[in-house]
């Protein structure tokens, strides 16, 4: 289970270099062309939302899947409370990253690198580097995290035998 959601972080840090990449391009087409509409074709947005969703599917769907199965049967009710906690936390986090690095670029009277009116003077493509460099960050952390979690066992009596029965193992069938 641990090995999508590493595959989930691992698009997410794609994700934002792409991002980061194709926002290089058309503010560089836009400044060329002296234009505050980029030439680029929207379809050139396609492979970073593909990988925004394929992280979606590989990373939130499974940790649904982690909160359900390995809670205790008295908690599963909850797993879905835990699961969009830590969704409005990350929403919360990316507002104070947001901020900082508006606060932080923008000192000294400097053009923040977000906000304005102009995106073509913003450098929006740099926080999307940076944003690549937490992924990263936070995909080593939860390596090392995820190599000392012990899944949840319980304790099953079959007509005398006892059987250690994992769910993680059940759930892979």
């Amino acid at each position: 289970m641990h090995q999508r959601i590493i595959i989930g972080i691992i698009m997410s840090i794609v994700c934002m270099i792409v991002a980061g990449l194709v926002e290089q391009k058309r503010r560089e087409l836009a400044i060329r062309e002296k234009s505050f509409i980029s030439p680029l074709h929207v379809l050139v947005l396609l492979p970073q939302f593909t990988l925004s969703g394929l992280t979606e599917a590989f990373a939130a769907v499974t940790l649904m899947e982690f909160f359900t199965i390995q809670l205790p049967e008295s908690m599963r009710s909850v797993a879905g409370a835990i699961f969009f906690l830590s969704l409005s936390i990350a929403s919360y986090l990316s507002t104070l990253i947001v901020n900082m690095m508006h606060s932080l670029t923008g000192e000294g009277g400097k053009t923040p690198w977000l906000g304005g009116h102009d995106l073509n003077n913003n450098k929006l493509d740099k926080y999307y580097f940076i944003m690549a460099a937490i992924g990263f960050v936070n995909l080593i952390y939860f390596t090392l995290v995820a190599r000392k979690y012990v899944p949840f066992t319980k304790d099953v009596k079959l007509g005398g035998l006892r059987q250690i029965e994992n769910s993680e193992e059940e759930s892979s069938k």
